[in-house]
């Protein structure tokens, strides 16, 4: 059976083609933000993708550690030295501590309570949380920094999406 021009035209009248917002990612994401008594503000990300960031010297240590498996017999010791000496060499690497400009963007975009944001909104909220202008090339230049940690998306020009949780701790 063909659609006829009638019936075609009575479903594009009537139906409504809407994007679906994308889900989200089954991987642990956070974003701690928090400020200090004296005004400071620090940001962290917890997330698998900064194993990625870890360098080759760091890597070899790791290697290096883990010969120490060689000193052990019995096999449930070797995983369970392989497993403990995993824990301790990559669990700090999950973390990514910002630096305060890109902090006080992420503070910025907390205070905005948006998951989706525009640069100008983000600029005029910057300066009434902080009492300060940020030009709008260290905007850019720290928008660019969260969009690499793959702590922002960017969904147009100018407009960003927050890829995963705020743990606010202000």
């Amino acid at each position: 059976m063909a659609l006829t021009p009638e019936v075609l035209n009575l479903l594009n009248q009537h139906v409504a083609l809407v994007e679906r917002p994308s889900d989200p990612p089954e991987e642990t994401r956070s974003i701690s933000i928090e400020q200090d008594s004296m005004g400071n503000i620090t940001a962290e990300s917890f997330k698998l993708y900064n194993i990625a960031q870890v360098s080759n010297h760091d890597l070899l240590t790791f290697v290096g550690k883990e010969l120490g498996i060689l000193l052990f017999d019995d096999t449930a010791k070797k995983i369970m030295y392989a497993l403990l000496m995993l824990l301790f060499d990559f669990a700090p690497k999950l973390k990514l501590k910002f630096n305060e400009q890109d902090a006080k963007v992420l503070f910025a975009v907390a205070k905005l309570g948006k998951k989706a944001f525009t640069t100008s909104a983000l600029q005029s909220t910057f300066s009434l949380v902080h009492a300060s202008e940020l030009t709008p090339e260290k905007l850019e230049a720290s928008l660019e920094a969260l969009v690499q940690y793959k702590v922002l998306k960017r969904t147009a020009f100018q407009e960003y999406e927050l890829r995963r949780k705020k743990n606010n701790e202000i």
